[in-house]
């Protein structure tokens, strides 16, 4: 399909990376747009995300995947 999301609707390594790097850094305006909305309307790959941040994340971070879009977007 893309570079962040092969044509089975499975995140790349790289939208994979792209993406929990930019929670990592508290900084989801550095998720392009399609990957994002992907992510968001995919349980498993939202699922998978969730799943390496954890594994990565800073000490006493949330993460903002828990947040709705709205307020992760800064819309809220």
């Amino acid at each position: 399909m893309n570079k962040y999301i092969d044509k089975t609707g499975r995140l790349t390594p790289l939208g994979l990376e792209i993406y929990v790097d930019a929670m990592r850094k508290d900084n989801i305006d550095d998720i392009p747009d399609l990957l994002y909305d992907h992510v968001q309307n995919s349980p498993k790959c939202l699922e998978r995300v969730i799943f390496q941040y954890s594994r990565r994340k800073a000490p006493n971070k949330t993460p903002d995947a828990f947040r709705s879009p709205d307020q992760m977007r800064g819309n809220i």
